[in-house]
């Protein structure tokens, strides 16, 4: 089958997944009379199904696709000019998106105000939750607010004190910069790192191939979490 074919019937399980999610959703799963408790616990299998079945494969994915193909892109460049051209211009690109994604969300904020109308408990609660998370991650010392605080903690995400811990926590633009100056370096070593290369570009193309497999489980996951959606 050609990957026209292939994708037109991925598109078209996908489609499939969604109506039949819709339908178990309401039909099966939706009761209005029914308590928030009792709907909780009689959609949540439907969730974690979904999860397991196509969210978590992915998840498991990101980072080692984010390494390989970071890695992979730098090293066919080859000549080091060209890789300071595109280190500043992938700065920019994301300087640039940061800023109409802060524009995007203050506007939003503004217009529609998310949270008007809710019950007191309900926002003190929020934001007591908000800033105990806020306070988990933040620094130990660390005091300070604002647009500062973002800058440097941006910074201490391009400049991580360990590769591995940020892939294990999932920061994906530690990922980035610690591959980028890997890449450098594998660039700067010449014809020495041919073997390395060689086998990340193997690790990358097994990695695209489990994807592939993975996305034919989209069908079966759609439908797993739109019922779970409706249904709740």
């Amino acid at each position: 089958m050609s990957l026209t074919k292939r994708s037109n019937l991925l598109t078209l399980l996908v489609a499939i997944g969604l109506v039949l999610g819709v339908v178990v959703g309401h039909f099966l799963l939706w009761d209005p009379n029914a308590s928030a408790e009792v709907v909780a616990g009689r959609t949540a299998g439907w969730k974690t199904a979904g999860e397991f079945i196509f969210i978590r494969p992915l998840q498991l994915l990101i980072i080692p696709l984010v390494f390989t193909s970071v890695l992979t892109g730098i090293t066919s460049i080859g000549d080091p000019k060209k890789l300071g051209v595109l280190g500043g211009a992938t700065l920019v690109y994301y300087v640039v998106t940061m800023i109409f994604a802060v524009a995007i969300g203050v506007t939003f904020g503004a217009m529609f105000q998310p949270g008007v109308g809710l019950p007191k408990e309900v926002i003190e609660q929020g934001l007591q939750a908000g800033q105990e998370a806020a306070a988990q991650r933040a620094p130990a010392g660390s005091a300070a607010q604002g647009l500062g605080a973002a800058w440097l903690n941006i910074l201490r995400q391009m400049i991580p004190t360990n590769f591995f811990q940020a892939a294990v926590e999932g920061q994906a633009l530690s990922i980035i910069t610690a591959t980028m100056l890997l890449g450098v370096g594998l660039v700067a070593l010449g014809e020495k790192n041919k073997a390395f290369v060689q086998a990340v570009e193997s690790l990358h193309e097994a990695l695209m191939l489990i994807v592939q497999w993975v996305l034919w489980l989209m069908p079966i996951g759609v439908a797993l979490l739109v019922a779970w959606a409706v249904g709740s």
